[in-house]
């Protein structure tokens, strides 16, 4: 995540395969928090741990 000053937006970038998933920009710092989190999960999913 980043902050432009210039726009006074939050930008939110993931990338997954050498590819851009995740390149929006937001007017707060929560949304754009929220928005990587729900990429994340969506490409990186956790995997199951078995003991």
């Amino acid at each position: 995540m980043s902050y432009d000053q210039d726009s006074g937006k939050w930008f939110a970038r993931l990338m997954f395969r050498n590819h851009y998933v995740l390149l929006k920009s937001f007017d707060t710092m929560d949304e754009a928090i929220q928005a990587r989190m729900d990429a994340e999960k969506r490409f990186f999913p956790k995997k199951t741990r078995s003991h």
